[in-house]
């Protein structure tokens, strides 16, 4: 049962059922209250145009009260038959005509309209039946107050009352029923949409994220919610197909220098050999192991960027040095291929950064530059600040990259062979990575062809 009312579509049926009971209820009350109002005013309007007629005929012959042609008629002008009283100050009956009257109210009515000198209505009992009385002063001798009191039975009244209260009981118990079950399929229907949301949620698994939640609604708050449902789910479905892809490319790259280092070790391990042989095994395992190390730590740093966990050690970095010692690193490399490396140090400076990524960025920028650049060719490298941001180029004189693909480069394990040179090598991690370090430093980097031809990688970088 707890669980049932835990249900937001039962609660909100039962807030909307409350409230209109409270409304229906104060508009009932409302519309008994004005009717018996009315119905009571109209009473005071007959008995007082009654009372005016009495007055009218009214005389005190030295104490004696009559009514001149006689005794007055007990009937009002609508047929209703009242009684009439006429009482001095001391609530002392001095005349007394048609049905009767309850005296001791009659009597604190008179009392009450001669000390105050006005007009006293009231509802009273006689015998287990209503009336009304009014009680107005006169002065009959010109100089001693006395009241008439006229009244009429009201049971009819009374019970007419009843009957209305009664019967608007029953049209707002009917009313907060109808709303009570309109407002609970209204909910139903409303919270539809989430009840399919949450069952596409709970049957989704990783190998169907490709599924949707198919409903037509209108540009509202559960329109907005499915279609919000929906881009995470294309969003996941990315991420995911992302990460089995980034799986995938990992083990291949992983297993091809496991294969050479098990065959070179299994080769080794065949028979005896003389040690220039174990020297040339040993230098091809090493080569290895230098290759995977590499493909480790940069898959160690994309993984840390993924969590969020990669913070860079931040400390003033002198430009121009950086970029002097990480070409001169590469200048043997590439001048055995016949490649040269130019650095063009436009401004001179520095910024706040962390040195050993910005080489590792630099590095990777050289490493592609180097591998895709054919034979005297140049590869050159240049600084420039530009209000307070460093604008650092590789450029090469390659391949180049098509514009189709200048994208795509700087995704995970993706090469650029087919648009530049064949066989280079490389995991397709390199260029994945310097996105990540501009980006933990607050910049940016970006691919374009140059004039002579290759591919020109521009480091955007704040100074500060």
């Amino acid at each position: 049962m707890r669980g049932f009312f835990a249900r937001t579509r039962v609660r909100l049926t039962a807030a909307v059922g409350a409230v209109f009971l409270v409304i229906a209820s104060a508009a009932a009350g409302a519309f008994w209250v004005t009717f018996a109002h009315i119905q009571y005013a109209a009473i005071d309007s007959s008995l007082a145009t009654y009372t005016q007629s009495l007055l009218a005929n009214l005389q005190d012959s030295n104490g004696v009260i009559s009514f001149q042609g006689g005794d007055p008629a007990v009937d009002t002008p609508q047929g209703i038959a009242v009684g009439v009283m006429v009482l001095n100050s001391q609530g002392k009956l001095l005349s007394h005509s048609g049905i009767a009257l309850p005296a001791t109210s009659a009597g604190a009515a008179a009392r009450t309209a001669i000390g105050r000198v006005t007009v006293v209505t009231e509802t009273t009992s006689l015998n287990g039946q209503a009336e009304r009385i009014r009680a107005t002063p006169v002065r009959l001798d010109g100089t001693t107050l006395e009241a008439v009191v006229v009244g009429q039975r009201v049971g009819d009244l009374e019970q007419t009352l009843v009957e209305v209260a009664a019967l608007l009981a029953g049209v707002v118990a009917v009313l907060v029923v109808a709303v009570v079950a309109l407002s609970y399929a209204l909910a139903g229907r409303a919270l539809r949409p989430v009840r399919l949301i949450a069952a596409t949620a709970r049957d989704i698994s990783e190998h169907d994220l490709h599924r949707r939640v198919e409903l037509r609604l209108p540009a509202d708050e559960l329109g907005e919610l499915a279609a919000t449902f929906n881009d995470m789910l294309a969003r996941l479905e990315v991420a995911f197909d992302s990460l089995q892809q980034f799986t995938a490319d990992a083990a291949h790259e992983l297993r091809a220098p496991l294969a050479l280092l098990q065959a070179e070790l299994e080769v080794s391990l065949r028979r005896t050999r003389t040690p220039s042989e174990y020297a040339d095994s040993e230098r091809v395992a090493l080569a290895e192991v230098e290759r995977l190390r590499r493909l480790v730590n940069r898959l160690l740093i994309l993984a840390r960027s993924d969590a969020g966990a990669l913070q860079p050690l931040i400390q003033r970095v002198d430009v121009g040095d950086l970029l002097e010692e990480t070409a001169e690193r590469w200048r043997h490399v590439a001048g055995a291929r016949g490649i040269a490396i130019d650095v063009d140090l436009v401004d001179e400076g520095s910024l706040n950064g962390d040195p050993e990524l910005l080489r590792s960025l630099l590095h990777n920028l050289l490493d592609n530059a180097v591998r895709h650049t054919p034979s005297g060719g140049r590869v050159d490298v240049s600084a420039e600040l530009t209000d307070s941001t460093w604008h650092i180029s590789v450029a090469d004189t390659g391949a180049g990259i098509p514009a189709d693909m200048r994208d795509s480069v700087f995704r995970r394990f993706t090469r650029g062979d087919a648009a530049r040179t064949p066989s280079t090598g490389g995991a397709g991690l390199g260029l994945a990575l310097c996105r990540v370090i501009a980006e933990v430093h607050g910049g940016r980097i970006a691919v374009d062809s140059n004039r002579a031809g290759g591919a020109t990688f521009e480091v955007t970088l704040p100074s500060r």
